[in-house]
């Protein structure tokens, strides 16, 4: 059995340069059971980009996906390691 917690979401975003200016970093806490042995590890997901100005969340769902999508496979990775 494994659960799987969002701890932390946190999505910054400053349209004043061109560098990056849209900042997230998602964290999550997987607990996996096998029999009596239980196992609890954390997953710190950080990115960033350039985007264009904006004043819209759907601009902002993309990168968000992007994080969790890699917040995911490395879960999936570090799972099928154990």
């Amino acid at each position: 059995m494994v659960e799987i917690y969002i701890k932390d979401i946190q999505l910054i975003y400053n349209d004043k340069n061109f560098d990056a200016n849209l900042r997230g970093e998602i964290e999550i806490e997987v607990i996996a059971r096998k029999g009596d042995e239980v196992i609890t590890q954390n997953f710190r997901q950080k990115g960033s980009k350039w985007i264009a100005p904006s004043y819209s969340s759907k601009d902002l769902e993309p990168f968000l996906y992007s994080l969790f999508a890699d917040s995911i496979d490395q879960i999936v990775l570090r799972l099928t390691r154990m």
